[in-house]
C-alpha cells in the first residue's frame, strides 16, 4: 500500500466548474476592454512578484511593531539642529543647489530601496486567492487583486493612484469582483483578506510596492517581454521628454546667494519631522522636506508650476514609452535630465545598444558640451531643436556687405545699388520693417527668413561689380516698386 502522500501525489486532481449568476454577469459585460484584460490576466507570470510582496509585507510589520516597542533613538544622539540650519542644510543638499556640492546628487530619483530579508515565501505558494499562512496575525489581503485593480484603473484612464484605485473598488462592484474580490458580507468578519480593501490597505500597498522596488520591477519585466516577442518593434532612435505633477504642498522663498556672490531666491518645501513628538526644538529626529522633490518648474517667463517632474524615453515612431522616472529635484533643467535617463535605459534593455544610432529632444538639449558626451560616452548623436535663445549673432565668414546675422536668423546689412540711371540707397534692416501701401497694399516683410536669401551675381548693369545678398521678398518688392512707384512716366 502506498503512502498518503505518494498516493495524493499521483492522484489526478478533479476540477469543478461552478457557474453563478454573477459569472453570467460577468461573461455579458466582456464587451468592455478592461474587462477582456482583467479576466484573462495571466497571473503566472507574476509570481515572483507576488512573493517578494509578500516578504516584504512581512519585514515592513516587522519594522513597525519593532519602533513601537523600542526607542528611536538614545539620548547621547539627539539632533540639536535648529529649524533655520535644517532648511541651509537641505537647501544645499538639493540638485538644484546654490553652490555645487560634492558628489552630486543623482538627478534622478532612484530611491531608497529596501532588501528585504529572505522569508519562506516561494513563488510556487502564492496563486490569486491563496496567501501565505503565518503563525500570527491577519491573512494579508490577496497580491492579484490589489494588482489587478492598479492595471484596471490605468485600462480605464484613470490615475494609478491608491486613492483613484480606492474610488473604483467601491464605487463599482463589477470592477471589484473581476479583480478578485468580494463585497462584504455579514459571514464575514470585521476584517477578512477576501473583502474590498479600505484606503489604507491600498496605500500600504503602493507603499510596500515602491519601497522595495516592485513596480519597477515589474515594469522592467513587461518592457523586456515586449522587446523580445516582439509587440514593441526595434528602432534606431530614442525620444526624450518631460511632464510635470502640481504638488498639492506649501513651500517657502529663501534668499541666498551663488557660486558668484549674486543674490537669488530659492522656492523650497517647508521642513518637518516624521514625529509626533511635542517639542521639535529638543526633538531626536531629523528635520526633512515636508515634500521631498517638489520645485519651481518654469514654462515661461510669466508661467511657473509647483510641483514634481518625470522624465519619459520611447520609441518615436510607434510612440511607446519604454521607461519613466521621477526627477529628484522638478527644478533641474529638463537638458540636464536626458543624458542620465539615456545611459539609464541601455543599461536597463542592453539589446538596445546595438540598434540605437540616435537621440532627440527638444531646444533645452541644444547644447554643443551635451551633443559631445553623447558621442563620446555612449557614441549616440544628439539631435536637439535650434534654442535661439542659446546662440550668438554670426559675425564671421559672411558675404560681403552683411554685417551680421541676428538670433532670428535675419541678415543685418547696408547696401547701396545702381540701376541703370537710378540711383536709391536703402538699408536693409529698414526694409524689413516697411510696411508698403497704397499699389501694393499691406505687405509686411518682417517674417523674412535666411532660407529665402538669395545671391544674385553683378552685371554690366549692377555697379559696383560685387555679390550683392538681398532677401527673396525684398527683391520682389524692390521691382515691384520700380515698376509701379519709381519708374518713370
Amino acid at each position: 500500500m502506498l503512502p498518503s502522500s505518494v498516493a495524493a501525489y499521483q492522484q489526478d486532481h478533479l476540477n469543478f466548474d461552478v457557474v453563478v449568476d454573477d459569472q453570467v454577469f460577468l461573461h455579458s459585460i466582456n464587451e468592455e476592454e478592461w474587462c477582456g484584460i482583467l479576466s484573462g490576466f495571466d497571473w503566472q507570470a507574476y509570481r515572483q512578484p507576488a512573493a517578494d510582496y509578500y516578504n516584504a509585507l512581512y519585514d515592513f510589520n516587522q519594522q513597525n511593531s519593532l519602533k513601537q516597542s523600542s526607542e528611536v533613538k538614545n539620548d547621547d544622539t539627539v539632533v540639536n539642529e535648529t529649524k533655520d540650519e535644517a532648511r541651509q542644510r537641505l537647501l544645499f543638499d538639493r540638485v538644484t543647489s546654490p553652490i555645487p556640492v560634492n558628489p552630486l546628487p543623482s538627478i534622478l530619483y532612484l530611491g531608497k530601496v529596501v532588501e528585504p530579508v529572505p522569508q519562506k515565501t516561494l513563488p510556487d505558494q502564492v496563486a490569486p486567492g491563496i496567501v501565505p499562512v503565518r503563525l500570527a496575525g491577519r491573512k494579508p489581503k490577496c497580491f492579484f487583486a490589489l494588482f489587478k485593480a492598479f492595471v484596471g484603473a490605468s485600462l480605464m484612464g484613470y490615475e494609478a493612484e491608491p486613492e483613484a484605485v480606492y474610488r473604483l473598488l467601491k464605487n463599482n462592484p463589477t470592477f471589484a469582483v473581476i479583480c478578485g474580490f468580494q463585497p462584504k458580507q455579514n459571514r464575514f468578519s470585521p476584517y477578512h483578506y477576501q473583502q474590498t480593501p479600505e484606503l489604507r490597505k491600498v496605500e500600504q500597498f503602493d507603499q510596500i510596492m515602491t519601497a522595495a522596488g516592485i513596480w519597477d520591477q515589474i515594469k522592467l519585466q513587461v518592457v523586456v517581454a515586449n522587446l523580445t516577442s516582439g509587440v514593441i518593434e526595434m528602432e534606431k532612435e530614442l525620444v526624450g521628454d518631460t511632464t510635470h505633477y502640481h504638488a498639492h504642498s506649501s513651500f517657502e522663498t529663501l534668499r541666498t546667494q551663488d557660486k558668484n556672490g549674486k543674490d537669488k531666491k530659492k522656492s523650497q518645501s517647508k521642513p518637518t519631522k516624521p514625529c509626533r513628538c511635542d517639542d521639535w526644538n529638543n526633538c531626536p529626529h531629523d528635520w526633512e522636506l515636508r515634500d521631498d522633490g517638489a520645485g519651481t518648474i518654469v514654462k515661461s517667463s510669466k508661467k511657473m508650476i509647483w510641483g514634481h517632474k518625470a522624465s519619459i524615453m520611447g520609441f518615436p515612431k510607434q510612440g511607446v514609452p519604454l521607461d519613466a522616472i521621477a526627477i529628484s529635484d522638478a527644478a533641474t533643467h529638463d537638458g540636464q535630465t536626458f543624458f542620465p535617463h539615456v545611459k539609464k535605459v541601455l543599461e536597463d534593455h542592453p539589446t538596445l545598444n546595438a540598434t540605437i544610432k540616435r537621440v532627440l529632444y527638444d531646444s533645452a538639449c541644444d547644447d554643443a558640451e551635451l551633443k559631445l558626451q553623447f558621442k563620446d560616452e555612449l557614441g549616440l548623436d544628439l539631435k536637439a531643436s535650434f534654442n535661439p535663445r542659446r546662440s550668438r549673432p554670426i559675425t564671421q565668414d559672411l558675404p560681403r556687405g552683411v554685417e551680421k546675422i541676428t538670433l532670428t536668423e535675419f541678415p543685418f546689412a547696408w547696401q547701396a545699388m545702381r540701376w541703370n540711371t537710378r540711383e536709391f540707397v536703402t538699408p536693409v534692416s529698414v526694409l524689413y520693417t516697411a510696411r508698403l501701401k497704397g499699389r501694393m497694399g499691406h505687405h509686411n516683410v518682417w517674417n523674412v527668413r535666411i532660407m529665402n536669401i538669395v545671391v544674385i551675381k553683378a552685371t554690366k548693369k549692377v555697379e559696383p561689380s560685387w555679390f550683392l545678398l538681398i532677401p527673396l521678398n525684398i527683391l520682389t518688392t524692390m521691382i515691384h516698386l520700380w515698376l509701379n512707384v519709381l519708374r518713370p512716366s
